[in-house]
């Protein structure tokens, strides 16, 4: 069967790696359109809970405070425009514009060459190819963006956190998902002082990495409502 693409975001971020519905996906109606839409038939929240993982550290003298630190700051983020340079697995380059409002909410709008368009409507997430002239959709709670997209940031509700970094004047927080291997990891990269997002990668469950770094990091102001949207 021909591949279509599945959405692996991040923040996220949003990666885009190849996804065969043969290997346990099915096509269904949208609600709102008659594109087609990549749905996983995992129930993971009907899964047995896995027992905690013991957190890794380095660097980090009191990890409890730091995460509830970022958990504070990104509960703080409401709207946020930034450019994007990604890298992905592959090591093919893009970059683009990230447009975020939460909850729920982000466009990730890719330069040209790029034919992609990426956005989350607080429900679904679309990935646009205009070369193919093609539209997946998967539900925005089935990416890792979901995550960092949710109306309330908790490191302690539905997520595990594998890893606390400190370096320098840089963060890092490694997370998974408490009951869904196949989610991988997200790795969350921050400037310490003062504390702001600057980066993230997503590492899928054959650990390929997708990696972005965030420039021109802009908080606060109005992200008209046509950005979450798709002009079809």
């Amino acid at each position: 069967m021909r591949k279509i693409f599945f959405l692996v975001v991040l923040m996220g971020g949003l990666s885009v790696s190849a996804f065969d519905p043969a290997m346990g996906a099915s096509k269904k109606a949208h609600p709102d359109s008659n594109k087609h839409v990549v749905k996983s038939q995992k129930a993971s929240y009907l899964r047995a809970k896995t027992p905690k993982k013991t957190v890794t550290t380095k660097g980090v003298s009191n990890p409890q405070r730091l995460l509830k630190d970022v958990e504070g700051y990104l509960n703080g983020l409401k709207t946020v425009k930034a450019n994007f340079h990604q890298k992905d697995a592959q090591g093919n380059v893009t970059h683009g514009t990230l447009y975020l409002s939460r909850p729920g909410r982000v466009r990730l709008e890719y330069n040209p060459p790029s034919p992609l368009l990426i956005i989350s409507d607080g429900s679904w997430v679309s990935y646009q190819d205009k070369q193919l002239d093609e539209i997946s959709y998967v539900p925005l709670s089935s990416t890792p963006a979901e995550f960092i997209l949710r109306e309330r940031v908790n490191f302690k509700k539905d997520i595990s956190v594998d890893r606390v970094e400190q370096q320098k004047n840089h963060i890092f927080i490694t997370l998974s998902k408490d009951d869904d291997s196949d989610w991988g990891q997200l790795v969350l990269g921050f400037q310490e002082k003062p504390l702001q997002l600057t980066q993230w990668k997503v590492i899928d469950a054959q650990g390929n990495i997708t990696h972005v770094i965030l420039e021109n990091f802009m908080v606060g102001g109005t992200i008209p409502e046509k950005h979450f949207k798709l002009s079809e």
